[in-house]
């Protein structure tokens, strides 16, 4: 019982994650920026929003 919990409760936060990373990529953002790809490495290919 105890094992259907903790996999509940962390199929909730990974879905939460899933979620914010989307929303995140949706808006244009990049993955480790803090929105300002000016000063990211390369790997921001995505349009700048400041």
């Amino acid at each position: 019982m105890g094992d259907i919990i903790v996999l509940s409760v962390l199929g909730v936060v990974v879905a939460i994650a899933g979620r914010s990373v989307w929303k995140n990529h949706k808006s244009g953002g990049c993955a480790g920026c803090s929105h300002n790809c000016a000063h990211c490495s390369s790997a921001c290919r995505t349009k700048n929003i400041q």
